[in-house]
């Protein structure tokens, strides 16, 4: 699967996009894995650019689905940037033990979020702060 768009108008920008994808299906489980790229400029004139790769696969006989992947935004000499490990869901679950997605936000500041199985994900910051965000699992 291949997609292209060019002047596409998003949240007060103008951008193009290239994104790219291979869908595959073996016994049951899909997967797809997706490759994006695109450039633009922002509502203020600053230039961007967006990257991003990542793979989810969906088991039909479990009913589960599973998400890993990075995404990074550069405007000029900032970046931020998100990573996704291990992400886990199943029907009428709360996420698995063992997932993790990680912020790093313009200013090099980092929240990590922890998943444990419960309905609570614990988040940390590199500034010393953490806490918890109740989950909505059904």
């Amino acid at each position: 699967i291949a997609v292209n768009g060019q002047g596409l108008k998003v949240n007060r920008a103008t951008m193009d996009l290239d994104a790219t994808a291979v869908l595959s299906d073996d016994a049951g489980k899909r997967k797809l894995v997706v490759t994006t790229s695109g450039s633009g400029v922002g509502p203020r004139g600053n230039s961007f650019t967006r990257t991003g790769s990542y793979t989810v696969e969906r088991d039909l006989t479990t009913a589960c689905i599973s998400l890993d992947g990075q995404w990074a935004l550069q405007v000029g000499v900032l970046t931020r940037t998100t990573s996704v490990t291990g992400l886990e869901r199943c029907d009428n679950m709360c996420p698995a033990a063992g997932g993790q997605i990680v912020h790093k936000g313009f200013l090099g500041r980092t929240v990590t979020v922890t998943l444990d199985g419960s309905a609570v994900a614990h988040w940390e910051s590199s500034t010393g702060r953490s806490g918890t965000v109740d989950l909505t699992c059904f």
